[in-house]
């Protein structure tokens, strides 16, 4: 530890110093000796600096003492040794009020005692701690390269500074997830659970004061600790309700792992109750920082290489790129996919953030998207070892998507039990990638089953348009199998749109104009009437309006439009237009 105010009077040259203000500031670390005798000379200062004077610049103004002492403080200055009855017999009582307020140290130097017998032995003291506190750095830093070159990871990482600190340590990714911990089994996994959920928090009844650490800025200090009670009788009454905080107070270092555009997680050290953690602590979580953020990068390099190679595997397996069947089977063995039997392949798309239809993805600078895919694939292996039992599926980062594979296990011939279970997993996914990416949402598409096990290419074109189709039409954040799209699956073939215009403006022209005109909904109500089987009291119902009102309006649409609603192929008719019309305007947007 560096030398104190305190610690340095008691070195000889000063063992006959007096302290007049600011005893409560004789921990402020020195760091450096310098002498003061200019108006000016605290602009000069760099903080740390116990500061001799004989404060000649000031002996003849009060208000000039108190605004020297103000300045010192300012610059971070440790201390101030004066040597009285040269020029001025005493500080003000102003400039001693204003010192004892800041807890800033004031001493009175023995008056013989010449300034190199004070600066010499202070300034060696402080050097030889400082090479104490580099030494005992170097010591810590071995330690950590040492952890890495013996192939040691993140637990080690945790393990070694838990060791030189002695307090509980862990290490989280940046979704709160725990990569290594070392201490008492439940006490991080609650500060963790506290500190990255509000909700948390409330529900126990604790609230977290952060600021940065004073021994290492950068980094944070968060205080957990029963909340303060609240005011109101129904708000007191409701807490008195709630299950006890059971937090007792205490202190939680948060730093952060990572580099520049790359952010891994978080180093969490909770403080000991019986000592706070000083200097040499924060050296030794500013080399485990470094060291966590060294292997963070050694990580994602060896993530972004089987990235490479996972891509390009699907991608050959979706253009058939394998010398064989056999040799495709071969490879898919290497990512854990089994092409002897049939599967059926799921497309995930990240939803647009600004509430438009169509995959979110797009709009993302790709280093963002290539995150939230990862976060998709990692989930997806996180979802297949904790809920479905190490079922093999496995995820695929691929173009502006995620695509996942998934086995039947079932009778080959059976049909409508793979789509059955497809659409189930595809579901549970959805529901896990909700909880895990809020508040992000996303589709997913679900291809075909077939038969054949080369047909997987199929499948995931399948699901593609599924997933593309899907959240244009029927809008983002669900699932849609490939044979839910009906009709939609022919109009997206249709390269000519003027075609398709043309067919809505023949059918539906008069009655869109009408409603344009005048703010009529006629076409809800064709639409509602059609969808609803034809059953005039149910579309009434559906709309909230009287039955009367909506036959009123059907009979409307058959004047305007010149036809009959009685007849089988006029409603097909309207209904290919309606759908039409909601693919037209889905695709605009």
């Amino acid at each position: 530890m560096g030398l104190t105010v305190g610690e340095a009077l008691q070195i000889k040259p000063l063992a006959g110093a007096r302290v007049l203000a600011g005893s409560g500031g004789l921990d402020r670390v020195i760091e450096y000796v310098t002498v003061v005798d200019a108006p000016d000379a605290a602009d000069w200062l760099r903080g740390g600096e116990f500061v001799l004077t004989t404060a000649y610049s000031v002996k003849d103004t009060p208000e000039g003492q108190v605004d020297l002492i103000e300045r010192l403080i300012k610059a971070g200055a440790a201390g101030l040794g004066i040597k009285l009855r040269r020029f001025i017999d005493a500080l003000s009582d102003e400039a001693l009020a204003s010192a004892e307020r800041a807890n800033f140290p004031i001493v009175e130097l023995p008056f013989e005692v010449a300034w190199a017998d004070i600066i010499t032995p202070v300034l060696g003291e402080v050097l030889q701690r400082q090479a104490s506190v580099l030494q005992r750095s170097m010591d810590m830093h071995t330690q950590f390269i040492d952890t890495v070159i013996s192939g040691g990871g993140m637990g080690d990482i945790a393990a070694t500074l838990s060791g030189q600190i002695e307090a509980p340590v862990a290490i989280v990714d940046a979704r709160w997830n725990v990569v290594a911990s070392v201490g008492p089994p439940d006490g991080l996994a609650d500060d963790i659970e506290l500190l990255s959920s509000s909700d948390a928090r409330q529900a126990r009844q604790v609230s977290a004061v952060e600021g940065p650490w004073a021994m290492a800025p950068e980094m944070t200090r968060t205080l957990l600790e029963p909340a303060t009670p609240v005011s109101s009788s129904a708000a007191a009454a409701a807490a008195a309700a709630a299950p006890a905080a059971a937090v007792a107070p205490h202190s939680v270092i948060v730093a952060s792992i990572g580099s520049d555009g790359f952010r891994y997680g978080r180093l969490i050290v909770r403080e000991p109750d019986d000592r706070p953690l000083g200097n040499m602590e924060a050296i030794a979580i500013g080399h485990a920082v470094t060291t966590a953020t060294l292997e963070a990068l050694r990580l994602k390099t060896a993530q972004d290489v089987e990235r490479r190679y996972r891509v390009n595997f699907w991608d050959d397996l979706m253009y058939r790129r394998f010398e064989s069947p056999a040799d495709a089977v071969k490879k898919a063995k290497t990512f854990d996919v089994d092409l002897t039997r049939p599967n059926i392949v799921l497309t995930v798309a990240p939803d647009s953030i600004n509430g438009k239809n169509g995959n979110g993805g797009n709009a993302l600078p790709d280093p963002v998207f290539v995150r939230l895919q990862d976060d998709i694939t990692q989930a997806v292996a996180r979802l297949s070892g904790e809920v479905l039992s190490g079922r093999s599926i496995v995820a695929f980062p691929y173009r502006r998507v995620v695509s996942v594979i998934a086995p039947w296990m079932g009778d080959v011939d059976d049909a409508a039990g793979a789509r059955a279970e497809a659409v189930s997993l595809a579901e549970t996914i959805h529901s896990y990638l909700k909880a895990e990416l809020a508040p992000r949402t996303v589709s997913i598409g679900v291809g075909r089953y077939h038969r054949d096990p080369m047909a997987v290419a199929m499948s995931y074109r399948e699901s593609s348009q599924a997933v593309t189709l899907g959240t244009m039409v029927f809008g983002p954040n669900r699932v849609t199998h490939f044979d839910d799209m009906g009709a939609y699956r022919i109009m997206s073939r249709c390269g000519d749109h003027a075609e398709l215009r043309g067919f809505v403006q023949d059918h539906l022209g008069e009655i869109i104009s009408y409603d344009e005109a005048r703010g009529t909904e006629l076409v809800p109500t064709l639409e509602a009437f059609l969808e609803e089987g034809c059953n005039a009291q149910a579309a009434a119902d559906r709309l909230f309006v009287h039955v009367n009102t909506l036959k009123y309006r059907l009979s409307r649409v058959e004047r305007l439009a010149g036809i009959d609603l009685a007849i089988a192929e006029t409603r097909f008719n309207l209904g290919l237009a309606l759908r039409i019309r909601r693919y037209l305007k889905a695709v605009s947007q």
